[in-house]
């Protein structure tokens, strides 16, 4: 009986994990993703350096600083409005996303797991009265804000705030169903989003590691609304309103900021971002513009 020398069985094993790296590509491009987050969570203020070292599989702009930065990057296509121009077109639903410095680990991490510069998103509301509101989940839970006010502050933080435009038919219905869910909310305690409990949470979101042929995700969430973060908030309101559809396969709390982005979507998977691309009631998520207050009123 022939017995195959160890040199032409390394070879076969080798053959065979690159034939399933092939075969699972997504699967093990998360893999590596989710274990550099892993490692720049615990390296800290190391972790920007070290990371350097795996230019080539590093989304773009994990680490930007600047407006300039992501415009030379991502313009492209995409519309550049002044502030003071996006204002006057919002509308109940609609999207602000922000492209966010790195400042601390956990965020790296994120940014490596999620693989996109987008760190935050927020909703509006239109009252029939009033200005235009800002609804967003910061570490003290749920929270309303004059939009205008909101925006300008983002603006000095932020390298690059997105304004996404939800088409969907704005009825009576979903009018009442979205004031409820705001009334609901408001005064609500939250567990603040600083804790081990909150930040556990935020991570698992980030961290989509689904099991090939079973689409177990390792660190799926289970529906918690003692806590609440920035996109799980989005999520809960395009639930209430009935254009997204959660259960316990995809709750609120998997969502991420990066969810409702399509920067960097050519390096993301996952049944959420399946599931936005498909909301209920012939709704649908626009094309993003970039926002600055910086450009004058031609886009410039």
């Amino acid at each position: 009986m022939h017995i195959i020398g160890l040199g032409h069985l390394a070879l076969l094993v080798i053959g065979v994990m690159i034939l399933l790296m092939i075969i699972f590509r997504k699967e093990f491009v998360q893999l590596v993703r989710t274990t550099l987050g892993v490692l720049s969570f615990f390296m800290g203020s190391k972790a920007r350096h070290t990371m350097k070292l795996f230019f080539f599989i590093k989304p773009p702009l994990l680490e930007v600083e600047t407006y300039e930065e992501v415009i030379s990057k991502f313009r492209g296509n995409r519309q550049i409005m002044n502030i003071h121009d996006v204002l006057p077109l919002v509308e109940t639903g609609d999207l602000f996303t922000f492209i966010g410095k790195v400042e601390k680990s956990y965020q790296m991490a994120i940014k490596w797991f999620t693989a996109s510069p987008v760190s935050h998103v927020g909703i509006c509301y239109k009252p029939d009265d009033g200005p235009p509101q800002f609804i967003e989940a910061t570490r003290h839970g749920f929270e309303s804000f004059d939009l205008h006010d909101r925006i300008h502050y983002f603006a000095g933080r932020y390298p690059l705030i997105i304004f996404r435009k939800l088409h969907a038919p704005r009825d009576d219905e979903f009018h009442t169903n979205f004031e409820k869910f705001i009334d609901e909310n408001k005064e609500k305690e939250y567990t603040p989003m600083k804790t081990a409990s909150g930040l556990i949470e935020l991570m698992k979101s980030a961290m989509d590691l689904r099991v090939p042929i079973l689409k177990y995700d390792i660190f799926h969430n289970k529906q918690d609304l003692s806590t609440l973060f920035c996109s799980e908030l989005v999520a809960e309101a395009y639930s209430h309103v009935g254009i997204l559809d959660l259960d316990d396969y995809i709750p609120s709390n998997e969502y991420t900021p990066a969810d409702f982005s399509r920067i960097n979507e050519n390096w993301q998977w996952g049944p959420e971002r399946e599931r936005l691309d498909n909301l209920n009631k012939g709704a649908y998520l626009g094309d993003e513009i970039f926002v600055h207050p910086e450009v004058d009123h031609e886009g410039n």
